[in-house]
């Protein structure tokens, strides 16, 4: 993991901003920070501010080059692990690791972590998910490849929050790909309310999504090799294909029925 200066992409209000969403889940834990090893890093600079508010029992602070590999000892004696780490291979690997471990974790990164193929399984299996922000769009335009997203095993508020949807399904408004069994929807207020099988939508979705009213199913990056069930005899399952030969990479969830939501 190489080590890279993060200091002036990620703000103590950044952190500040979204840890305290989750100030109850803080207290008596043991906090390791993983990024700069040194205290001028935003981070160490506003836990250690915070240490009494959100009533730490140890806070510590390594380099990210410290904090994988063969050096999973590092993290063994804390519970929760905060980082920063641009380079999406850095990143999934971090929490891939924390998850093996067991361990609560908020690592701000880059929006490509969830077009990686491990990381999207992640994601699948409900093993993290989303935080509560992302940077304003100044800054989004400013550092569009490096902090994009929190990526957290907290829970959160909007988890439970369910979309409000009210477009009704028409066949002719919703065409279906030819190479997918599944059907494109072009933005989130335009996903039906009454259709319950594979949709294509954006993967802002994400960023709202709730696992008790979407069923995530997978994405066509890596020519959708988690989406075998859902492909059509075809030449190619590069891209899913619509019938004027617009290509459009999408996201492929299912709307859960009600009954399933009360199993």
């Amino acid at each position: 993991m190489k080590e890279m200066n993060t200091n002036n992409i990620l703000k103590i209000e950044d952190i500040e901003k979204e840890v305290m969403n989750y100030k109850k889940d803080f207290e008596g834990k043991r906090v390791l920070c993983i990024g700069n090893g040194s205290k001028s890093s935003p981070f160490w600079k506003f836990f250690n501010n915070n240490y009494e508010a959100l009533k730490l029992k140890k806070l510590h602070i390594i380099g990210s080059n410290e904090g994988c590999g063969e050096d999973q000892e590092l993290i063994k004696d804390f519970d929760i692990v905060v980082s920063f780490l641009p380079s999406p291979s850095d990143c999934v690997a971090l929490i891939q690791e924390l998850i093996k471990s067991q361990k609560e974790f908020l690592v701000a990164g880059c929006r490509w972590n969830i077009r990686e193929k491990e990381f999207f399984q992640l994601l699948k299996d409900g093993k993290c998910w989303l935080g509560l922000n992302t940077p304003s769009e100044e800054r989004e335009k400013a550092l569009p490849f490096l902090m994009n997203f929190w990526y957290t095993n907290f829970d959160n508020s909007r988890r439970h929050e369910k979309l409000k949807l009210t477009a009704k399904f028409d066949p002719d408004k919703y065409p279906e790909f030819q190479n997918y069994k599944a059907v494109f929807v072009d933005k989130l207020e335009n996903i039906p309310c009454d259709y319950f099988e594979a949709i294509a939508v954006p993967e802002s979705l994400l960023q709202c999504f709730n696992p008790e009213q979407f069923e995530l199913l997978g994405t066509t990056y890596y020519n959708g090799e988690n989406l075998e069930e859902y492909k059509k005899p075809f030449r190619s399952h590069r891209e899913p294909f619509l019938k004027n030969s617009t290509t459009v990479m999408r996201m492929f969830v299912r709307l859960k029925k009600a009954t399933e939501v009360l199993r």
